[in-house]
């Protein structure tokens, strides 16, 4: 009788750890499992009357996240948010991320800027980092 109750505590023990180890690595194969994951909160596909867009998304999984091939920064929670210029016409944001794993996942959003964009596409206004126009100096003699 002794001896079935110590193989009963054996086989339960046997069978606690192997429950643990299966449930342990379900949990840290997860993110392995799911993937690298882009949400893009906006611009939606389609025509705008801006050149300059702001770029904003969501990530889940990701290591690194380029646009258009251009790396930029995502902050703690897995959003970003990038500054674009648009040039006149047709325009494709590639958004590419990289998980640890190096599984790796692709966003398109293609964007059409008609000729009847807002004046600051001008030929001779600069666009600066900040979203402000100046006209070039050579636009000012004149």
């Amino acid at each position: 009788m002794e001896q079935n109750i110590k193989r009963i505590i054996a086989t339960t023990f046997i069978i606690v750890c192997v429950v643990i180890i299966i449930g342990y690595s379900i949990f840290r194969f997860k993110d392995y499992l799911a993937g690298p994951s882009i949400t893009i909160h906006s611009p939606q596909n389609g025509t705008t009357t801006e050149p300059v867009i702001i770029l904003r998304g969501a990530t889940t999984n990701i290591k690194n996240i380029t646009v258009n091939d251009r790396q930029i920064l995502i902050d703690e929670k897995g959003n970003f948010g990038e500054r674009l210029l648009l040039n006149l016409g047709y325009n494709t944001i590639t958004i590419r991320g990289t998980d640890r794993f190096k599984k790796e996942i692709k966003k398109e959003i293609l964007l059409f800027l008609p000729n009847t964009a807002s004046s600051s596409t001008a030929p001779n206004t600069e666009i600066k980092p900040d979203g402000q126009s100046t006209e070039n100096e050579a636009n000012m003699s004149e």
